[in-house]
């Protein structure tokens, strides 16, 4: 007979028999039935966004070794009105201390949701070393109902509860867990930046996944299988389906363009047609803009956030029309499927029989200048709307199907020999800038360096690099290998052993309006992403990675607008991969965004330092699946491992394989105040080590779980020994009020 035991930080361990024969089947061990998404009420609200302060020398009475500062005052808010301004040390609210350490007080959002709108209150200040006392009247802080993804069929359960709903109500936490799954949902719904938007929408580019994944947090692992189980369907090597793994693409990010059936059949002429059609259909979308907005999304579309444009981008980036886009591209996408590409070869072999040379056939159009290469070594230096290479060793020193002025959409197709594609500028191998980009070779080992916006990037627009099979090099600075905003990016490789590497942001990354994906066919590869900019916590030791199945949104403050995150995703179809990357990566998210790393197969080994490997910061959703084999998972500071982090969820979940788990602190089902994070291991004998975690709640209103079905032979500093799962949850404490001595 098996037994659950679950253990919380309130309450006593209890245990239960099970039957022998269950699987890890979610609604059997984790499914809490819960009550439809009620009517959002609009918050109270100040209008500031704070940070962590450094000094903690504050005048008596006021102690707080976690105290923080303001960083922006929103236009026309409370405190705006109020007279604070961006530095200021924040120490009490009406009364009651503002502090982030336990047992000095609460967070500045906690105290202004226990008030109502209306209330006056003083807000005490310290402003250049002088304390000041100001008054301040709460407003309204807007939310509305965003857009949801629809998945009713996964994760869905009938209404009898699971082991862990039951426990919950054993120990008296389901109210402490309502609350938990409530908040996620209620901060789903908040407006980003009231009053700021140009065409009224509640939040820019909100991503419908996004929504679904936070009002329905513990079905995560079973709606990313379902998202990403068509695409490995239809990425499988030789067979890919190009419109099936678009379109599930798109509807990551809330995009739905419509692409048609593909043909079985490809002519010069006809793909010739393909290529005019998209250019006027792109060229007519971006018409519509005027030429001031198009103009900043030109100069300023790679990167914008680091940008004094990113107002008037963001702006701008609202008036495209995505769906229009993509459909401009969609048909042309469409005809590169095997069958089709293997036709438009025979007839270009029959056009050309008698033609000699490395060159057989080159002429301007008006989508851009045309090439078509011999079967021998051949040197491409310009650029051009479209080039098709029959074989050999083939040197490539142009965009290489990378959209350019004048060039909005590029195409490469090369059939076959061992290629070096070396990028001098932005934008290329496969790259979409208000435009489309497609770079296709298929036989060979090839090696692709690039520098940013590049290998499978769309912004404002659609890219793909697509590679067949072979050993391959990928190499490139910056937002590339797999790189969505406000558009799609896809790089798709074929089987064998890969190596990508890329210095930041990038290997299947989402930003705003966006989904960028890294699908590789099997092989064991390597993952290495980051070293080019330092972090700011640790800067002489650790740098930014932000990729790897990552979703990037923007939180608004310094002056500057916020923006919903895209979807990012790396999936892997099999082999024995490393992936290797520092701060924030590897199936993570960050504000509003939706990361994904799913793993098919293979004994793999994840490495990174912080805000990875199934981690959700700010508001937001990262998973990381891995199905069979042998794997270790390292995260050398923590804040990984299923970790939720600030209305975060986080999830790890690995089915199959004696795996090891080593961390810092705040892992392996962790979570910090009102976030949910969950490690979950399904079979094997493991191995488990950290300095805080394993179902663990720093801060209150947090959940963390640990679940390990087979855990008679792990190894762990808090060992399970009998149980099945543990949850770890904190209740909400209690404010400090302020006397004057």
């Amino acid at each position: 007979m098996r037994k659950l035991v679950l253990c919380g930080l309130l309450g006593a361990a209890l245990s239960w028999p099970l039957p022998s024969a269950w699987g890890a089947s979610y609604c059997r061990l984790w499914h809490v039935p819960q009550a439809p998404a009620t009517a959002k009420k609009e918050q109270p609200y100040l209008g500031v966004t704070y940070r962590p302060e450094a000094t903690t020398s504050l005048p008596s009475p006021f102690v707080c070794p976690e105290p923080s500062s303001v960083e922006t005052v929103l236009a026309g808010s409370s405190a705006e009105r109020g007279g604070v301004m961006p530095g200021d040390i924040l120490l009490a609210l009406g009364g009651q201390a503002i502090c982030r350490a336990e047992g000095y007080g609460l967070p500045l959002r906690d105290l202004v949701a226990e008030r109502e709108a209306g209330d006056a209150l003083d807000l005490d200040l310290l402003r250049g070393g002088e304390r000041l006392t100001l008054r301040v009247t709460l407003g309204l802080r807007p939310v509305y109902d965003p857009p949801e993804a629809d998945h009713s069929g996964p994760g869905a359960c009938s209404q009898g509860g699971s082991l862990l709903a039951e426990e919950l109500h054993r120990q008296g936490l389901g109210e402490v867990f309502g609350e938990i799954r409530a908040g996620l949902g209620e901060r789903i719904s908040v407006v980003h930046n009231p009053g700021g938007l140009a065409d009224g929408r509640g939040n820019p580019w909100q991503n419908p996944e996004v929504t679904h994944f936070m009002r329905h947090p513990l079905r995560s692992a079973a709606v990313a299988e379902a998202l990403t189980d068509p695409l490995a369907a239809a990425a499988r090597p030789g067979e890919w389906r190009l419109p099936e793994l678009l379109a599930g693409l798109g509807a990551m990010a809330g995009l739905g363009p419509a692409f048609p059936l593909p043909p079985k059949e490809l002519s010069l002429e006809s793909l010739l047609a393909l290529l005019g059609r998209a250019r006027n259909w792109v060229k007519a979308e971006l018409d519509r803009l005027p030429e001031a907005q198009l103009s900043v999304l030109r100069q300023h579309g790679l990167a914008p956030w680091e940008h004094e444009a990113w107002d008037a981008l963001l702006d701008a980036s609202l008036q495209l029309r995505p769906e229009g886009l993509l459909g401009a591209l969609a048909p042309l996408a469409a005809a590169f499927n095997p069958e089709a590409l293997e036709s438009l070869r025979a007839d270009l072999g029959r056009r050309f029989a008698d033609a000699e040379g490395e060159i057989l056939y080159q002429a301007p159009t008006a989508a851009g200048p045309v090439i078509v290469g011999g079967r021998g070594p051949n040197v491409y230096p310009a650029d051009a709307a479209l080039i098709l290479d029959l074989g050999g060793d083939d040197l490539y020193l142009n965009n290489a199907g990378g959209s350019r002025p004048g060039i909005p959409v590029a195409v490469v197709i090369d059939w076959g020999g061992d290629d070096r594609y070396i990028a001098g500028s932005h934008v290329s191998q496969g790259a979409g800038y208000l435009g489309g980009g497609f770079l296709l070779d298929l036989a060979g080992d090839d090696i692709y360096r690039a520098l940013d916006g590049s290998q499978g990037s769309g912004h404002f627009g659609l890219g793909l690099l697509l590679d067949s099979g072979g050993r391959d090099r990928f190499e490139s600075r910056r937002l590339s290998q797999g790189v969505g905003q406000v558009g799609l990016g896809l790089l798709l490789a074929g089987e064998g052993p890969s190596s990508y590497l890329c210095g930041l942001e990038g290997q299947g990354l989402g930003f705003f309006g966006g989904a960028g994906a890294l699908v590789d066919g099997g092989g064991d590869d390597a993952y290495r992403l980051g070293g080019l900019r330092p972090d700011f916590r640790d800067p002489e030791k650790h740098t930014v990675s932000m990729g790897q199945g990552f979703g990037k949104g923007l939180r608004p403050g310094a002056g500057r607008k916020g923006a919903s995150g895209g979807s990012g995703l790396l999936l892997d179809l099999g082999g024995d991969d490393t992936y290797s990357a520092d701060y924030f990566a590897q199936g993570a998210s960050y504000y509003f965004g939706l990361g994904i790393l799913r793993d098919l197969g293979g004994d793999d080994r994840y490495l990174a330092g912080r805000y990875a490997q199934g981690a959700g910061i700010h508001a937001t959703v990262g998973v990381l699946l891995d199905e069979t084999g042998d794997d270790s998972y390292y995260a050398s500071f923590g804040v990984a491992q299923g970790m939720g982090h600030d209305f975060g969820l986080g999830v790890l979940r690995d089915a199959e394989g004696r795996d090891s788990y080593h961390g810092g602190a705040l892992v392996q089902g962790a979570a910090t105040s009102d976030a949910i994070g969950i490690l979950a291991d399904f079979q094997g004998d493991d191995s488990y080590s950290c300095s805080s975690g394993q179902a663990f709640a720093e801060k209150a209103r947090g959940m963390g779980v640990w679940i390990d079905l087979e855990p008679k032979g792990d190894r762990a500093e808090r060992p399970l020994g009998g149980e099945l799962l543990r949850i770890g949850v904190k209740k909400p404490s209690e404010g400090i009020t302020i006397r004057e001595p």
